[in-house]
């Protein structure tokens, strides 16, 4: 599993509104757009590594841990 798979497959598995938030609090912490987080759930450009560590924060789940990438 990829880290884009990994996120579009626990965002995907969240509350509508969950899920809302957990993308909206990505983009204020990162200082990114939301074309940005869609592009990174949908595998168009690759999640750089030194945000896993963030993003596992805000999701409050490793969700990287089984990554191959």
């Amino acid at each position: 599993m990829t880290a884009n798979e990994a996120l579009k497959k626990h965002l995907s598995s969240l509350p509508y509104l969950v899920s809302v938030q957990k993308s909206k609090e990505m983009q204020l912490r990162f200082s990114i757009s939301e074309d940005v987080v869609v592009n990174w759930r949908s595998g168009r450009t690759k999640i750089p590594p030194f945000y896993r560590p963030e993003i596992s924060k805000i999701l409050g789940v490793d969700i990287f841990a089984d990554v191959a990438n």
